[in-house]
């Protein structure tokens, strides 16, 4: 990645409070997504076994099956 551009962009204080704003976003879903996880495994104790990857596409999987029903 060329360090020039994202420095070049955050010169910019509405740009970067977006930056900012957008990087506290992503620290929530990823908070969210633990605890998605944690439930999971809590509930489907193989689940620890299993990656956070795999988990999120395997419950992505039976939601959309789901809807297709």
């Amino acid at each position: 990645m060329d360090t020039r551009v994202v420095a070049k962009c955050t010169e910019s204080p509405a740009l970067r409070g977006q930056l900012e704003h957008i990087s506290r976003e992503i620290d929530l879903c990823k908070k969210a997504l633990v605890a998605f996880l944690e439930g999971k495994r809590r509930k489907f104790s193989r689940f620890y076994f299993v990656s956070e990857v795999t988990i999120v596409q395997l419950s992505v999987s039976y939601t959309h099956l789901r809807a297709h029903e």
